[in-house]
């Protein structure tokens, strides 16, 4: 790879992260002196393999955004190019679908253009087969223009019974995991991050200020427990068969983790942190910088803004149950959920602690 670079006239050492994904599937091989024949069997559930690929990505995203810092301004155009050339099975095309994914959450704050690129393949070297280039070919453009949240998770998750739900994630969902592996999960509530990935998918501002996570944190958590799961699969031997095995799982929730934390790190990058009580200004911060490229949320943050900031009624009637379309349609802000009070002179506005059900 480094003389390859060198005769590029590129840098010799390139900046790449590798990542191996564990991968099911049985697979002929011989031993190293070619004096016997192998046959290795890997276990691993598709649904984890996703997992880990969707974690090592948006690891990777992070990094490049920690990285950045400064330099690297909210609006600003990235491109994100998807090599779909090589690959084993169905790797490439599940690599490509994921960094589409991903780039919703990342058009909350940049300009996001994915580009798949692809080539005609080469057994040999170029001159062997009578080539002196190889033709690569841009196969596929996606724009990402607004983020609509995971797509087994609505809106309804946010809201149960009028109340916001802030139930906490425990052995229930993990228990197959070492205790000493769920301690940091556990600390983490599954729907506390629920409610701030639709809280940024549906421009609900309070939302998004109170339940806001700790990205390091779930950093943290999530790099535990993929190292963990590599570190525990186990080898089995008969013969000339070896099989690779996982007993545990990457819960559904894993997919939620890495969102969680690549959207509370893009937010970080224009100033949001966790607060229980926002004021406009606050208000205005989201929806210049998030949400004004967006009509429908521009318009209706708007007239939130107004209603709740500036014609507030601490005496209006209040109602035991709120209907999910009118939480909706008041970005999540109904007086049957909320207490506005003031604060040097300036309206805030909270959630009643009785509606979050924690």
């Amino acid at each position: 790879l480094e003389s390859n670079y060198k005769v590029a006239g590129l840098a010799p050492r390139p900046n790449v992260q590798v990542a191996v994904i564990p991968f099911p599937g049985e697979f002929q091989f011989n031993s190293l002196d070619n004096s016997a024949k192998w046959s290795l069997r890997s276990e691993v559930d598709p649904s984890d393999m996703r997992a880990f690929l969707l974690w090592e990505i948006t690891q990777a995203i992070y990094t490049a955004i920690e990285g950045a810092g400064e330099t690297l301004q909210p609006n600003e155009k990235i491109t994100i190019a998807v090599d779909t050339s090589h690959g084993f099975n169905v790797v490439p095309v599940l690599t490509y679908s994921i960094v589409r994914e991903l780039a919703g959450a990342l058009s909350l704050i940049y300009d996001v253009d994915v580009q798949e690129f692809n080539s005609a393949p080469v057994v040999g070297d170029l001159s062997s087969n009578g080539l002196k280039e190889v033709n690569i070919m841009l196969v596929d453009s996606y724009r990402s223009k607004q983020f609509s949240g995971l797509s087994f998770h609505r809106p309804k998750a946010v809201l149960n019974g009028g109340y916001l739900r802030g139930i906490k994630i425990g052995s229930e969902s993990q228990r197959r995991f070492d205790p000493q592996l769920r301690k940091p999960l556990c600390e983490i509530s599954k729907d506390d991050l629920l409610a701030f990935v639709a809280g940024a998918a549906y421009a609900f501002p309070l939302v998004v200020y109170h339940f806001f996570p700790d990205h390091r944190a779930l950093f943290e958590c999530g790099d535990a427990i993929t190292k963990r799961w590599i570190n525990d699969s186990g080898v089995t031997r008969r013969g000339s068969e070896v099989t690779v095995y996982h007993e545990d799982r990457l819960s559904e929730d894993f997919d939620l983790l890495a969102y969680s934390m690549l959207i509370s790190r893009l937010l970080s990058q224009i100033k949001i942190q966790k607060k229980d009580r926002i004021s406009k200004s606050d208000v205005n911060l989201l929806r210049e910088k998030v949400y004004s490229a967006n009509p429908l949320w521009d318009c209706i943050l708007s007239s939130t803004k107004t209603e709740i900031f500036e014609k507030h009624d601490t005496e209006k009637p209040r109602k035991n149950n709120t209907d999910i379309r009118n939480f909706i349609a008041h970005s999540g802000l109904t007086w049957e959920l909320i207490h506005v009070t003031q604060e040097n002179g300036e309206p805030h506005v909270a959630y009643l602690a009785e509606k979050l059900d924690c």
